[in-house]
């Protein structure tokens, strides 16, 4: 069965970096959807009945007050086998809203950590595990500030995604603590806050030697900073900022995807036509056509 690519949802042409829905379940098309993927880290929370989610190749149980992540770019679906019926509440949101413009390293590190599909780590929590929070609180207001859309609801969905976020990111440190030890460095986070200063300010041009050079450090050591630090490389967390790049101006000019390639720093327009096809299911040329004809 082929996975279906689920395109951004847009309000007014402009895409959502956060969208919550409530579901219901039979609904009389759900059964014939294939698994489908898309940009969105998602969040379900069970409200009344159970569900079957399919994940990849695994089935979890979704029942009343269990929450469930689904990592960005993974393939899911949700049925309900026996025609029962279940409701439940879906948030999905862009890992990106997590990267605030002014951040430390380990604010980067958070991020990645939850984008990270790490096997093993833990996707559902049943609702025994969060009886001590706030998380069904939280679910509801998320619902009631999309729905009502009141004067700044954009900034209360960001706090309470942020805040469920941090509850999911506290849930796994204490599972495996030695993955999250990392995060307390000392000198390192001094190294890692010049090294993506650098990188925020000089993207397009610049080499992993000159961001060593402003950081003080030879490029092997940087590189073990990163690994360490918010694991992942030098290179893909400078791509991830060219793509972000990439993605703006796409979306904001009428530049070629060659000029937007060199513009942000790829050596050459198949490479960058590669890599965002990679990180977003289409090409750029594609992406930028989609959002404009959602525009009109």
């Amino acid at each position: 069965m082929p996975y279906l690519y689920e395109a951004r949802a847009t309000k007014n042409g402009v895409p959502l970096s956060v969208q919550v829905l409530r579901r219901r379940l039979p609904d009389g098309t759900s059964h014939k959807h294939p698994l489908h993927y898309h940009d969105y880290t998602e969040l379900l929370f069970g409200l009344t009945g159970v569900a079957s989610v399919l994940i990849g190749a695994e089935v979890f149980p979704l029942a009343p007050g269990d929450m469930i992540i689904i990592h960005n770019g993974v393939p899911h679906n949700v049925i309900t086998p026996g025609g029962d019926e279940c409701t439940y509440t879906v948030v999905k949101f862009l890992p990106q809203i997590l990267f605030a413009g002014e951040q430390s390293y380990s604010e980067y590190a958070y991020a990645f950590l939850l984008l990270e599909n790490t096997p093993g780590r833990r996707i559902l929590f049943p609702a025994e595990t969060l009886r001590d929070t706030d998380i069904a609180e939280r679910f509801h207001r998320l619902e009631e500030e999309f729905r009502g859309q009141a004067f700044g609801y954009e900034l209360a969905l960001r706090a309470e995604v942020t805040a469920i976020v941090l509850l999911i990111l506290r849930r796994w440190q204490a599972e495996d603590p030695s993955r999250f030890a990392a995060l307390d460095l000392g000198r390192q986070k001094e190294i890692l806050r010049r090294a993506i200063a650098c990188i925020k300010e000089n993207y397009a041009t610049l080499t992993e030697s000159e961001v060593a050079d402003a950081a003080g450090v030879t490029p092997a050591y940087l590189s073990r900073v990163f690994r360490r630090g918010i694991h992942t490389t030098f290179s893909d967390f400078l791509g991830r900022v060219r793509l972000g790049e990439a993605e703006r101006l796409l979306l904001t000019t009428d530049d070629s995807v060659t000029e937007i390639a060199e513009a942000v720093g790829f050596s050459t327009a198949a490479y960058f036509i590669s890599l965002f096809r990679k990180a977003h299911g289409e090409t750029p040329s594609r992406y930028r056509k989609r959002h404009r004809e959602g525009a009109e």
